[in-house]
């Protein structure tokens, strides 16, 4: 599960077995990644839709 910018009522739905709701980072595209144990910070990457899309539909090497 990946949490982003989530205040305590929606950790502690969707994510109470992760522990209390940890401190907020004032960078975007900082989520909260929560495998089967503790919640870790990963860094993301912050794209528009028509970016996402070019990188998706990239298909020369280098193109990106």
């Amino acid at each position: 599960m990946i949490l982003a910018r989530a205040g305590a009522d929606i950790w502690q739905r969707l994510a109470p077995m992760a522990g209390p709701v940890p401190k907020s980072r004032p960078l975007p595209g900082r989520p909260h990644v929560l495998p089967d144990g503790p919640a870790r910070f990963t860094q993301v990457l912050l794209t528009t839709e028509v970016e996402a899309v070019d990188r998706l539909t990239a298909t020369e090497v280098g193109e990106i």
